[in-house]
């Protein structure tokens, strides 16, 4: 057997010390007839991974081992006193207060560890800081346990936990502590559970039950038995029966009714060995342990099918205790670290430790034997007729050269490679030399002849003569040669394959002795030839190729017997078998199992998933499936199907935050309900997670898969990897959900694992901050509100106060102004000073009407639209009513409340004074019309009459109409102007609702 994983041993003086101690003790206990047992159930053919003392970093010497519910490995680590904790990806170890050895430990059904320790024993709990701890049960006791060392054993029974040691057994029930003292002189060791009871080994007495009646010890009948040859492990047998194995003196069928004692014949361990303990594995057979020749395995008849030791990849062969989990896997804690043993596997090897040490090149059967060729020599598989589920191998006696191929036909085996030789049907060397042979194949006929390929040359060799004769020289070097079926009488049709010129068809005649090749490239020179799919097909490393002959010319085609994934440019093919409706393909070092339903292709390559041999060739055989390889030979046994759909689960291990855990044994807890349902609430500044998780899935870490996603982070689930921990940082406040699932080397995905937490929102973004928040804005609102109102306020109080100012300072003295005079005018004869006085008069005229003007358009008082209406027909009415000009004035459908800007309202009516000026000044109209209209935001105002229009130098490009565009402009309006039977003004205003 191989060891797949093995690390270096170390040992520290202390531990040594201590290893011999506890070597010569465990001898002691032997002859004193008290051996130790702890019984558990399942087995099958092993592969080991070994955890060395360097990997879980604690004591070498592991005592005891347990699976709890959920999946995970508990460990009792002698020496330093500790529990190891493992979950596929990390070890966590859990110190016990007092100094000493951790020696035995069970699980009860809500997974909690009980500890049976150096002179104390309790359980593992968890405190409220998410440590875990051990919880002492002794110092509950009625009274101090007189003379106990250490608990050798720890059972869980029903309702009840036992913990024996020599001077006596504690019972642990409803947290209630009893001690069970042994008679007088007697002691107690090892517990062995029984349904809802226990028997107890008791040396120089034999066999004890545990009454729970009147709770007491009582000599089962035919007990006594026992007490001289001791008890190692009592398990079950039949349903009757018990299977009683001692220490040296065999396995023994034991009847507690009728008292009777049958000695089980046949195999049994050498009488050197010490046997530790027994478990009874899944498929019914037993699994022995030992403390100095590893482990047996026997069938219920007591044959032996098994024996392994250090000599088979077991790191030594002192076994403390041996345990089966519930996915198959049986666990060995020993004197130096832990073994994980794939007893379940299909898969058996052959290797240096079972006879020959060296790679295998191919592999061949002869006669009822399977013949291995190697790089050093030939073996062969023979059947072991004591531990008939092993296979040892012995060497061919004269073949010891590189085996690289070999032809078994007419009751003789050929072989050649870096020589050639002929065995017979004893397996008995009749022929051999060292012509090198790099291929062979016998040609059909009654003359017991052989075609050889060697290096660049065809020869035919005939055994009657014992004489080669040369044939061509091929200019290559032949990796295949295989012969075409013809009708007697024919010449010989031989294909050949080569390193790189491709193929060859070669004829020969019927004896052999003459003929001639032509040869044919390839996609790929390297070229292997095979019948196997019902044609000639040529296996290369660019794909599989179809190889016909028609017209005295070759047809080469991709050859689609093993479907697309084979015609893949980058898929190269070594070996090809068919076998029933399946073929057998060896590619990319890999075994693939090829096969076509309802047109579906099926690729199953997980036979060999937990091989690690280096795969160079395959031999189908029957129930069994050859595999060689670099390291060695796989050999698959098909009547041992392993379901590899079992579910198994992920677990989330670690959730920490700046370095503190918020997972208590993988769960988060409800301290004051007692349960696991409370979901955790996370302060924002909290908000970066590192996330741990692990699968129970123990097969082949190293292939282990993982995939996750958080619900409210994540969009979907991550591609698969071998990450095993993820850390989240700045996650929003909200309610997360994080799912974790785990897929082994099948791709068998197990059940996910979850975790819900929540992160609260920053001090910015709670509730009772928002509501501050909207109170404060409120308040900015309210005060920026009041402080504009006052402003507009202070300012229209401004704009009448000016107003009035003007009006009644200004306006007055300018009456005034005209007033004195027009008086002056009338009492002055001068024409000059009348002239000149009425100039003076109309300028003051215009003076109090443009003041007029400008007070009504900053007094905020006539804001309003229908000021703004009732000015403009005044204006209108008081200026053509002089020409006795008819003015018509439209202003429906407006809305004369509205109010309007100063600058809207102000440069409104100055460019309809400049309008109407014009009209009254140049046009000679006799009507003039104005239309006032507001259109969505537009106020807009039309004015036209029917007068002789503009003359561009009096009008047009006057200054008024400059004036006009300047302010339309100025308010962002629209003006269009039209001279057709008199002039006709446009002005639209943006103005707000």
């Amino acid at each position: 057997m191989r060891v797949l994983a093995r690390s270096p041993n170390y040992y520290y003086i202390t531990s040594i010390m201590k290893s011999l101690v506890n070597t010569w003790f465990w001898i002691l206990l032997f002859w004193m007839g008290i051996p130790p047992t702890w019984a558990q159930h399942r087995l099958g053919i092993p592969t080991f991974q070994h955890f060395s003392p360097n990997a879980y970093e604690a004591f070498n010497q592991v005592w005891s081992v347990r699976q709890d519910p959920r999946g995970l490995m508990y460990f009792a680590a002698g020496g330093e006193g500790s529990v190891l904790e493992y979950d596929g990806q990390r070890w966590k170890k859990i110190r016990m207060p007092k100094p000493g050895g951790v020696y035995s430990l069970d699980i009860d059904k809500n997974g909690r560890v009980w500890v049976g320790a150096y002179g104390d024993c309790g359980y593992v709990d968890t405190d409220s800081a998410g440590r875990d701890v051990f919880r002492s049960i002794t110092a509950d006791l009625p009274e101090p346990i007189p003379a106990v060392t250490n608990f050798w054993s720890t059972a869980v029974i029903g309702e009840d936990v036992f913990f024996s040691a020599f001077g006596g057994i504690v019972r642990y029930h409803d947290r209630q502590v009893q001690f069970i003292k042994p008679a007088p002189g007697a002691r107690f060791l090892f517990i062995f559970p029984m349904d809802s009871s226990f028997w107890s080994f008791v040396p120089d007495q034999g066999l004890f039950e545990w009454n729970r009646t009147n709770q007491k010890m009582s000599l089962l009948k035919g007990g006594e038995f026992f007490g001289k040859t001791g008890a190692s492990a009592v398990l079950p047998y039949n349903e009757h029966e018990k299977l009683v194995v001692t220490r040296k003196s065999g396995c023994f069928r034991y009847d507690p009714v009728a008292g009777s004692v049958t000695k089980m014949e046949g195999a049994w361990p050498e009488k050197t060995s010490f046997v530790s303990g027994a478990i009874l594995l899944s498929d019914t057979t037993y699994l022995l342990h030992t403390v100095n020749a590893g482990f047996y395995v026997l069938d219920k008849n007591g044959r032996l099918l098994m024996h392994i030791t250090s000599a088979d990849g077991l790191p030594v062969d002192n076994i403390k205790s041996a345990y089966q989990s519930k996915d198959g896997e049986v666990w060995l804690t020993t004197e130096n670290g832990i073994v994980c043993c794939d007893l379940l596997n299909p898969v058996s090897y052959l290797n240096n430790g079972r006879g020959f040490k060296c790679s295998v090149i191919s592999l061949q059967r002869f006669g009822d034997q399977m013949f291995i060729g190697t790089t050093q020599g030939l073996y062969r598989a023979a059947q072991n007729t004591k531990e008939i589920a092993l296979l040892t191998v012995e060497k061919i006696v004269g073949v010891d050269f590189r085996t690289g191929n070999m032809d078994s036909s007419g009751g003789l085996l050929a072989i050649g490679g870096a020589e050639f030789a002929i065995l017979d049907k004893k397996f008995s060397l009749v022929y051999h030399d060292d012509y090198v042979t790099q291929a062979l194949c016998r040609l059909k006929g009654p003359k017991q002849t052989w075609l050889l390929g060697a290096r660049n040359r065809l020869v035919t060799f005939d055994l009657s003569t014992k004489l080669r004769k040369a044939l061509f020289e091929l200019h290559d070097e032949v990796l295949s040669l295989i012969q075409e079926d013809t009708a007697p009488g024919d010449s010989l049709i031989i294909w050949a394959g080569f390193y790189t010129r491709g193929i060859a068809r070669i004829v020969l005649s019927p004896s052999g002795d003459a003929g001639y090749f032509r040869y044919l490239s390839m996609p790929d020179g390297y070229t292997f030839l095979s019948h196997a799919t019902g044609h000639l097909s040529a296996l290369t490393m660019k794909g599989l190729y179809r190889v016909t002959w028609n017209d005295n010319d070759f047809h080469v085609s991709r050859d689609s017997t093993l479907g697309p994934l084979f015609n893949e440019t980058d898929r190269n093919v070594f070996q090809l078998a068919r076998e029933d409706s399946a073929y057998w393909v060896l590619s990319r070092s890999h075994i693939l199992r090829v096969t076509q339903n309802a047109g579906r292709w099926s690729y199953d390559s997980t036979l060999f998933y937990n091989v690690d041999i280096g795969e160079t060739a395959f031999a189908p055989d029957g129930r069994y499936f050859w595999a060689a390889g670099t390291d060695g030979i796989a050999l698959y046994d098909r009547m041992n199907q392993r379901n590899v759909l079992r579910t198994y689960p992920a677990l989330i291990r670690s959730v920490r935050i700046k370095g503190d855990s918020m997972v208590f044994r993988g769960r988060y807890p409800d301290w004051q309900n007692g349960t696991d349902q409370k979901t955790p609430t996370i302060a924002h500044a909290l908000n970066t997670f590192s996330i741990g998780f692990s699968a129970s899935d123990y097969l082949n870490l190293s292939k282990m898969d993982f995939s996750w996603k958080m619900e409210g982070f994540d969009d979907d689930w991550t591609a698969w990897n071998t990450d095993n921990r993820v850390t989240y940082t700045n996650l929003n406040e909200g309610v997360y959900l994080f799912h974790v699932r785990s897929r082994n080397q099948y791709h068998v995905i197990g059940t996910e694992d979850r975790y819900r937490f929540v992160v609260k929102p920053p001090w910015w973004r709670t509730w009772w901050f928002r509501l501050i928040l909207i109170a404060m804005m409120t308040s900015l609102l309210w005060v920026l509100y009041q402080y504009r109102v006052n402003r507009l306020l202070a300012m229209e109080r401004l704009r009448v106060k000016i107003a009035s100012d003007l009006h009644d300072d200004i306006g007055a003295d300018l009456s005034k102004i005209s007033m004195y005079s027009e008086l002056i005018q009338h009492e002055s004869g001068s024409e000059d000073s009348k002239t000149m006085l009425k100039t003076v008069g109309e300028l003051s005229r215009n003076v109090v009407s443009s003041m007029s003007d400008i007070v009504w358009s900053i007094d905020a008082r006539s804001d309003r639209l229908q000021d703004l209406i009732r000015r403009m027909k005044i204006f209108a009415n008081s200026l053509f009513d002089k020409k006795d000009v008819r003015v018509k004035f439209e202003t429906s459908q407006l809305d004369v409340n509205m109010t309007l800007p100063i600058l809207i309202k102000q440069n409104f009516y100055l460019i309809y004074k400049e309008a109407l000026n014009n009209i009254f000044k140049h046009s000679n109209a006799t009507e003039v019309e104005i239309v006032m209209r507001i259109q969505g935001r537009q106020l807009s105002m039309t004015i036209s009459d029917n007068g002789r229009g503009f003359v561009e130098s009096e009008g047009l490009g006057g200054h008024g109409m400059k004036n006009i565009r300047m302010r339309a402009e100025t308010l962002r309006g629209s003006l269009k102007i039209a001279i057709e039977d008199g002039v006709k003004i446009h002005l639209s205003v943006p103005i707000k609702n």
